[in-house]
């Protein structure tokens, strides 16, 4: 299973131009530790933590905004969400990237090795970061070009 990154900004004052403060990430990986550093330029404002998404090693309300790809398919999506919850501050944003379902029942041979989590519908996966406590102000599917486009330089 592909790792997931997720990040997390504190910006200097709430509804300025994003400028920001500092940036810290989580992975389970060591491998994306440097990425945080492409994010931030001044790796003095930079942190990188190796841990569970599950678990953020983070005060409440640490965060203005998040971004996370991918990791609530992998490691729980309800938990994963909840933890995102949990370390943004009150009217803080967060942008979620990761793979939903057009239907159901999802073919058995589409649902890749190793993979526990229960897959989700977008319609699912939009009551879910409901239930976590966010407001969804737009959850939509990526077009099959926007994919073709992602895959073509890979070898």
């Amino acid at each position: 299973m592909t790792p997931a990154v997720s990040a997390a900004f504190s910006v200097d004052e709430p509804g300025a131009a994003w400028s920001p403060r500092s940036a810290s990430a989580n992975d389970a990986e060591p491998f994306f530790a440097r990425f945080p550093t492409l994010v931030v330029r001044s790796s003095n404002r930079v942190a990188f933590a190796i841990g569970d998404g599950g678990r953020l090693p983070v005060r409440d309300a640490a965060f203005d905004l998040a971004i996370c790809i991918g990791a609530p398919s992998i490691i729980g999506t309800e938990r994963c969400l909840g933890e995102l919850h949990r370390a943004l501050r009150p009217g803080g944003a967060v942008a979620v990237s990761d793979w939903v379902w057009a239907k159901k029942p999802i073919p058995t041979a589409a649902i890749p090795d190793g993979y526990d989590i229960e897959p989700l519908t977008l319609d699912e996966y939009r009551a879910a970061m409901r239930g976590a406590g966010f407001e969804v102000v737009l959850a939509e599917p990526f077009p099959q070009s926007a994919w073709d486009e992602y895959y073509a330089p890979l070898p």
